[in-house]
């Protein structure tokens, strides 16, 4: 909690203290980058850029690698809940699994339009990942296939576990999000009148909150059940 992380349209990104004042400026990308992440014990830094590469950074925001041959924008970085491993999902219709030095493990191919979103479960086991095709796809952590979650009735932003990783939480631009015990679909959350752009719960797991382009946030049950507009 002691630094604070940027990314911007400018091509870099930016580190500063918790004051607000300038540390570092990550530079590098050729073009915006979209996110920029901590590693979980905060000594690495994640980016993401439309420059169709990810970059991996010391905590200081000394370059350490590039992550090549993604193919197109990436829209995704992540660490893993250990810090071992870098998942990305990019236009080129993957997500790519690496080590904690940038080198590639896995590709995760399946999904058949860009992929919005791929997160790892809490404990790291598996991943899920979430695309254009209307779909969420499971799989294992060292990224084998395990289920495909199809429901949605049109392109899904975003996918997540719940916090202790039994359940799965999916939102769409078809204006709802769905709940799935990890396989199968539990229930729908279908009360917004325009597309859902992401979705969280608790961090007891008790409550959901959703986004969307409806100028609203709603807050849920676990059950589903719709308890505020905001």
């Amino acid at each position: 909690g002691t630094r604070i992380l940027t990314a911007g349209e400018d091509n870099t990104s930016r580190l500063w203290d918790s004051e607000g004042q300038s540390l570092a400026i990550l530079e590098g990308h050729t073009d915006d980058v979209r996110l920029a992440v901590f590693s979980p014990d905060g000594t690495r830094i994640l980016t993401a850029s439309e420059d169709t590469t990810a970059r991996l950074w010391d905590g200081e925001g000394q370059p350490l690698a590039t992550l090549e041959g993604l193919g197109d924008i990436v829209v995704s970085a992540v660490f893993s809940p250990d810090g071992t491993r870098i998942l990305t999902a990019s236009g080129d219709i993957t997500a790519r699994l690496w080590d904690r030095e940038g080198k590639p493990l896995a590709i995760l191919e399946g999904h058949s339009r860009v992929v919005s979103s791929a997160v790892f479960s809490p404990d790291g086991t598996r991943i899920l990942t979430s695309s254009y095709d209307r779909t969420a796809r499971l799989w294992d952590g060292e990224g084998q296939p395990l289920a495909i979650l199809a429901g949605h009735s049109n392109d899904l932003t975003s996918g997540i576990f719940s916090p202790d990783g039994t359940r799965i939480l999916t939102t769409s631009i078809d204006n709802t999000a769905r709940l799935w015990d990890g396989f199968g679909p539990m229930t729908t959350l279908a009360d917004h009148t325009r597309s859902v752009n992401t979705a969280v719960f608790s961090p007891d797991g008790m409550r959901i909150l959703t986004a969307s382009v409806d100028n609203t946030a709603r807050l849920w049950g676990s059950d589903g059940q719709l308890l505020a507009t905001l």
